[in-house]
């Protein structure tokens, strides 16, 4: 069954209401439904909630999966950092000039959710072990009672340009 028809880079839908169970998932190039650029087989369990996201460029993507929680300590925000930026290798994420978040994430990995006090900050995804900056983020403003997951998308040093996107789930 098509679920989606000619999706764009970046965009995101609502949550997908289904059942319990294994599904068979495959991404099509626009107008081709005979050769996937992705096929993989998704293990959905029943009450928790996924981000499915393709991840990779060329003919090196994969379907990566994340759980999401919509659970916020009173006061507090949480936050998550998703790499999905092929060529910007291992990167740690913090405040400008500040401290980091979280340290040496890799391709294709989410961070889990780092409770902490809700803030406007300026943030940068670095290179691992440096503070050499390859995407600014800044003003994100992380509200109370809130989840919030920052994905790091395309590429550092071709198109699409390697970008942040925020999203509450």
């Amino acid at each position: 069954t098509r679920v989606l028809k000619d999706f764009p880079y970046k965009k995101v839908t609502d949550y997908l209401s289904v059942p319990e169970g294994k599904y068979q998932v495959d991404v099509y190039p626009t107008g081709n439904h005979v050769s996937s650029l992705i096929s993989r087989k998704i293990n959905v369990e029943s009450g928790k909630s996924y981000t499915v996201a393709a991840a990779g460029s060329g003919n090196k993507l994969s379907l990566q999966t994340y759980e999401d929680h919509f659970n916020v300590p009173t006061g507090l925000t949480n936050v998550r950092f998703v790499h999905l930026a092929p060529d910007a290798g291992p990167v740690d994420v913090g405040a400008k000039n500040g401290g980091n978040l979280f340290t040496n994430v890799t391709f294709r990995k989410g961070t889990e959710y780092l409770s902490v006090q809700p803030a406007s900050a300026d943030l940068e995804v670095k290179k691992a072990g440096t503070n050499d900056a390859v995407l600014s983020l800044p003003n994100v403003n992380l509200l109370p009672s809130t989840p919030y997951t920052i994905y790091a998308l395309g590429l550092t040093n071709d198109e699409p340009a390697l970008e942040g996107l925020l999203l509450v789930p």
